[in-house]
């Protein structure tokens, strides 16, 4: 089998081994986070947060053509598959609906700051 033509045009692939339903992307400088914080700046950061049928949200960030998976929620906390997301810009924390009718919020900018202070 021959490589397809659109194969150079894919500028990063990210296997998720889980079935996304909806996701969001922040500009990783935005980020409400304190200076004081080792957070690495410059270049072309992303943070992509991707729902999954799984009931899970998976969070990456993304430089170029790296990525960096950064949190996953725990199963079990939706019941059914994320079928919404939201997320603040200043990325203080994102808000999901369910199939089931549930609204969770979850405080994404604490746990990346608990995340960057054990690194």
């Amino acid at each position: 089998m021959g490589v397809s033509q659109n194969d150079d045009r894919v500028v990063n692939r990210i296997w998720l081994h889980q079935n996304p339903t909806c996701l969001r992307v922040l500009d990783y400088l935005r980020l409400g986070i304190d200076d004081n914080l080792p957070v690495k700046r410059g270049g072309l950061l992303s943070l992509l947060l991707v729902a999954t049928k799984q009931g899970k949200v998976l969070v990456y960030k993304v430089d170029g053509k790296d990525q960096k998976q950064l949190l996953e929620t725990k199963g079990g906390m939706a019941f059914g598959s994320i079928t919404g997301l939201s997320v603040l810009d200043s990325g203080l924390d994102f808000m999901c609906g369910t199939e089931t009718g549930e609204l969770i919020r979850f405080e994404l900018l604490r746990h990346l700051t608990i995340l960057n202070l054990n690194q």
